[in-house]
């Protein structure tokens, strides 16, 4: 990550997440060794309020960098923005499944949903089409039950 300055001289906070997760991402592929970038797009483009289009963008910086809470504290993401992404983020030693369950259990409609969008993503047919049937069928696995949990709670609060 540059220098804070860097980033805070762009005012828009969607364009200063776009900014950072373009540099932080910007060598990384996806398992389909296509850009991450487009994944963290996809997942963002998928909200009409601010808070979760950069949430989006961010969603897994803290998991994924070595960017920390408190970095993206200082470059003005707001506390909310912090605590959707800190949502998301998969501790470690946490399993999936478990991690799931304490999503779901924290009863913020937020990071639900935002979890829901990006197992959508990860889910994708034409995304898992580009993938060796081992690894898809173990994402498929991963991600199917977890996504129903997830749907059913979204249903009951919709």
């Amino acid at each position: 990550m540059r220098d804070i300055d860097y980033y805070l001289k762009v005012d828009n906070l969607y364009d200063r997440a776009l900014l950072l997760v373009s540099e932080l991402f910007k060598n990384k592929k996806d398992k389909a060794g296509l850009p991450y970038i487009n994944h963290l797009i996809r997942v963002s483009i998928n909200f009409d309020t601010e808070e979760l289009r950069i949430a989006g963008l961010l969603h897994d910086v803290l998991e994924d960098t070595k960017v920390t809470k408190n970095d993206l504290s200082k470059l003005g993401f707001s506390k909310r923005i912090l605590e959707i992404v800190d949502g998301v983020t998969i501790e470690d030693g946490l399993d999936y499944n478990s991690k799931i369950k304490k999503i779901i259990d924290s009863k913020d409609m937020d990071i639900i949903k935002l979890k829901y969008v990006d197992m959508c993503d990860n889910m994708d047919k034409d995304r898992l089409s580009k993938l060796p049937i081992i690894m898809r069928n173990r994402l498929i696995s991963k991600y199917k039950n977890n996504l129903k949990l997830l749907e059913k709670v979204l249903e009951v609060k919709k």
